[in-house]
Parts: C-alpha cells; structure tokens; sequence
C-alpha cells in the first residue's frame, strides 16, 4: 500500500530487485486527512486489498497492472 507519490519509486525498486508483488495505491498526501477521511479510505480500499491477499501471485500481479 503506497500513496500515489511513490508509484515512480516504487517501479523502479521493483525493477532493481526483481520484485513482482502487488501493489494498492491511495490519495497523496495523507498526513492533512482527518480521521474519518482515513476511515473511509481504508474502507474503500479494502476489497481491492484483500482480493490480492487472497489472489495466486499470477492474479495479483496482473490485476495491479497500471493501477
């Protein structure tokens, strides 16, 4: 889980290092957001995040590409 100013970063250590895990990504910046914006982003977000827990490496993989 990153936010979305991290994707570049992200990528590209992925790249480095071979990684092909999943990756979810929210709204940047967080640190402004009260507690009930967090709430509600962590309930949005937690579908799409359990499905690439539970998914094969495969599926989770391809389902991130270009999210």
């Amino acid at each position: 889980m990153l936010t979305t100013e991290f994707r570049d970063a992200f990528a590209k250590q992925c790249a480095a290092i071979g990684f092909e895990g999943a990756s979810r990504y929210v709204p940047h910046p967080m640190q402004n957001c009260t507690t009930a914006e967090l709430h509600r982003l962590a309930e949005d977000s937690f579908e799409s995040i359990l499905a690439s827990l539970t998914a094969s490496a495969g599926q989770a993989c391809a389902s991130v590409s270009g999210a």
